[in-house]
């Protein structure tokens, strides 16, 4: 399987997990990729149309082979990686308010729930802003357009001071 092997390890760098002693299993994470790939399928229209079958872990046709989807990889790793972090925060609410100290010694993990909470969040926008962009990249040439306004500084130098400014098309200034 081509696609496995990449969408893990575009993961494990986005997710930062490429030490030799790494958090994920590669199996765990191909079952995260999968979860992730029949969500953005769900959510995106893409150009070639793939199929995810859940319970065999399967995606076809496979986008790492020519021509290779990037979009597609790029997306279903960010979801994955959004999907890993969320996760994790959930599992760090159940401990974030744990401080312990025993005589000299203390243990503090509330700021650990914070932080992995502002980091799934933070891959959550890089996968809405990935999707926009690549929506944006498919649409046929759509442009949107608003209508000009002119401010009436009452200097009739600049600006078109013959307009009023309150009327221009129901622009609040």
């Amino acid at each position: 399987m081509g696609w496995s092997t990449d969408l893990i390890e575009a993961v494990r760098v986005i997710i930062n997990d490429m030490d030799d002693t790494q958090v994920y299993t590669d199996d765990r994470l191909e079952r995260v990729v999968i979860i992730a790939a029949a969500q953005v399928i769900q959510d995106i229209q893409f150009p070639t149309e793939y199929t995810v079958d859940i319970q065999t872990a399967t995606i076809s046709p496979d986008p790492t082979n020519d021509p290779k989807d990037n979009a597609f990889i790029s997306l279903v790793a960010l979801k994955t990686a959004y999907l890993i972090l969320s996760g994790e925060a959930k599992q760090y609410s159940v401990t974030s308010g744990v401080s312990i100290q025993d005589g000299p010694s203390s243990i503090n993990v509330t700021g650990v729930f914070k932080n992995v909470k502002e980091l799934a969040k933070d891959m959550q926008e890089q996968y809405f802003r990935a999707r926009m962009e690549f929506r944006l990249s498919q649409s046929p040439g759509h442009v949107v357009s608003t209508p000009v306004t002119y401010i009436n500084n009452n200097y009739g130098t600049g600006y078109n001071s013959t307009l009023n400014p309150r009327s221009d098309y129901g622009n609040i200034y």
